[in-house]
Order: structure tokens, then sequence, then C-alpha cells
């Protein structure tokens, strides 16, 4: 045999090696996570939950499947089951910080404010430096009317990423409550300013807001309806 088939024969043999002992040690659970992962990225929700479902029926323990398997079920709007995913998520990986963030966007969704401030607590515990946990917990308190420590969240929040465009508006519909118009349409103004496509989610509830507050007979802010983007519920996915 010549020199260059004996090489090629030897390439061969190496690459069929390689590929044996990668499905030797490839990972169903895995496999099923990553193409539920990538269904999710590609909007392909309940196609994207049944992989999850099979990753986590190959592995009852896997915090990554509940996690993206929460978020494909808040994506529904299915808040209780994403919920109960995220609490999942916790149970087998309690340093989580996203996991609680996201549960705390949920219970905000569905008017749960204490236990959202509980979460988000939590998630500040494990990452003080957690922008959308500051947000959250913000969102929350401003709903309790402890406007002062939402203002105290939101200038966190910002403190932290000063390009954060939410922080800004949701500051700028809480000064609104405390009557503090000119500060609110600064804050309105560089939360457009950031993020132009804001504009569409955040003026009917500043017109809201400012509609019933002028009905109220003793000139005090009125109730202003909780403004709950999708972009708050952290998408790490946490698929690799």
């Amino acid at each position: 045999m010549s020199r260059g088939r004996k090489q090629a024969v030897s390439l061969g043999v190496t690459i069929l090696l390689g590929v044996a002992a990668g499905l030797a040690w490839a990972d169903p659970a895995t496999d099923a996570h990553n193409e539920g992962t990538r269904l999710l990225n590609a909007g392909q929700l309940r196609e994207a939950i049944a992989y999850f479902d099979r990753a986590i029926r190959l592995n009852p323990r896997y915090d990554k499947a509940y996690y993206n398997r929460g978020i494909s079920y808040q994506d529904l709007g299915q808040l209780e089951r994403a919920i109960q995913d995220y609490t999942e998520t916790i149970r087998f990986n309690p340093q989580d910080a996203s996991a609680y963030n996201n549960r705390a966007k949920n219970h905000n969704d569905l008017g749960q404010h204490q236990r959202a401030i509980q979460d988000c607590n939590e998630a500040l515990r494990l990452n003080p430096r957690h922008t959308g946990a500051y947000v959250n917990r913000g969102v929350a308190r401003r709903e309790t009317r402890d406007l002062t420590g939402a203002i105290a969240d939101f200038d966190k929040a910002i403190e932290i990423n000063a390009r954060f465009a939410w922080a800004y508006g949701y500051r700028g519909l809480t000064r609104l409550l405390q009557g503090k118009d000119t500060e609110a349409e600064k804050d309105f103004a560089k939360c457009f300013e950031l993020d132009p496509g804001l504009r569409q989610a955040f003026e009917p509830k500043i017109k809201e807001a400012k509609a019933k507050r002028a009905r109220k007979p003793d000139g005090r802010p009125g109730d202003e309806p909780a403004l709950r983007p999708q972009e708050l519920l952290e998408k790490g996915l946490k698929g690799q």
C-alpha cells in the first residue's frame, strides 16, 4: 500500500473513531434541550415545549430545561405554568438569580406584588447588579404604592446601566404618580431617545395615567394600570 493511501486510511479511521466516540458520549437530554432552545429562539413555542418535555423526562433534574420551558410558557401567556417551571429551576439550582427574576415578573403580571418583591430580593442577594430585578421590584413597589422605594430601584438600575430604557420609562410613570411632571417628561424623553420603539408601549399609559389623575376630585394621583414588558423577562436561554 502506498504511503499516501496509508495516510488516507489512517485519517479515515481517526474520523470514524471520533464520530463513534461522539455518538457514545451523546446525551439525549442535552440534544433535546438544545433543539428546544433553537425552536424557542425561532418563536416556535409549542414545538420547543415538546423538546423541553423530552429533556426533562430524560433528566428530571435538568434545571436549564425547566428554565427555558418557563420562558416558553411565559411567551404563551401561561403564567402559572411558567412560575411552576421557574420554581423547579430554583429547586435544582438555587443560585440562579435569573430564575428568581423571571418568576418575579410573572408574579407581577398576576398581581402578586409581594411575592414579586420577595423573589427580586433573592435575585439581588445572588446578583447585586441584576438590573432586571431592580426594575421588576420597582414595578412591584409602584403597584403597592411604595413610590419612594420604586424610584430608588429605578435609580439603581440606571446607575448600573445608564442605557436601560425601560428603567427611565417606569421611573417616569412613577414620577407622574408623585405629581412630578417635569421630571417625568425628562425620563420619557430619555426612554424614547434610547429606544424609540418604546414610545408605542408607554404613550397610551402616560395619557391614561394623566387622565385618571385629572379626574380625581382631590387632586391625588389615580390608579395607573401596570405596563408589563416582555423584555423584563430575562431570556438568557442557557442553551450552551
